[in-house]
């Protein structure tokens, strides 16, 4: 079976970055035994890596290059938030430096309930400073791996728009867990790891969507 629209596949993948100044980086790696899974079409990905994936079966591989500019954009400035220090305090008043922590991923709700994820770049006496800039924001990516499956989707998957089962939904949305603070009163939670990075930057610039 190819990939094809309404199809769940599942690929071992690594995502290799490159600065501006040359510098590379390893920022994630799926092997076969932990393969990443979506549903083919109803994941917003980069264009250019959809396009090699189209066709593809089983065992095939790719190898795909993705200038910054069709990727996730350069680093932006806008993109950094200094964020009341009381957002991320507990119920008790004290304040949860074992989640909101340099390095660490915060999934952050607004007003409108809209959710936003970032990362804390530092922690000040009065302020967070945040980055909702994709992790992948400034860099040319190098995307190549294999295809481990591909099978046709369920009905339930095609109508929900996401994987169910093993490597479904849940796991790539990395279920929040922990945390008490919050961004207008909405709950802010510790990620373990950056969210997946298959995702493409939205159109209005505000990171990854969640």
């Amino acid at each position: 079976m190819k990939i094809a629209p309404g199809t769940v596949a599942a690929i071992a993948m690594e995502i290799m970055g490159k600065s501006a100044d040359g510098t590379e980086k390893l920022f994630q790696k799926r092997d076969e035994q932990k393969p990443f899974y979506f549903l083919f079409g109803q994941v917003d990905m980069i264009p250019l890596l959809e396009d090699a994936l189209l066709g593809l079966s089983a065992t095939d591989a790719f190898d795909v290059d993705v200038a910054m500019e069709q990727a996730y954009g350069p680093h932006r400035a806008e993109q950094l938030s200094d964020l009341p220090i009381d957002i991320f305090r507990m119920p008790d008043g004290s304040f949860d430096s074992a989640h909101v922590a340099p390095g660490k991923w915060l999934n952050l709700e607004d007003e409108q309930g809209h959710s936003h994820r970032a990362r804390v770049v530092s922690v000040g006496e009065a302020t967070v400073r945040m980055d909702f800039n994709h992790p992948l924001a400034g860099y040319d990516l190098r995307c190549s791996g294999v295809v481990v499956n591909v099978r046709t989707a369920t009905p339930d998957e095609r109508a929900h728009g996401h994987v169910h089962g093993p490597g479904g939904h849940h796991r790539l949305r990395r279920v929040d867990r922990h945390g008490h603070a919050g961004l207008g009163r909405e709950p802010a939670h510790d990620l373990a790891d950056p969210p997946p990075l298959l995702l493409r930057r939205d159109r209005r610039g505000e990171g990854p969507r969640a």
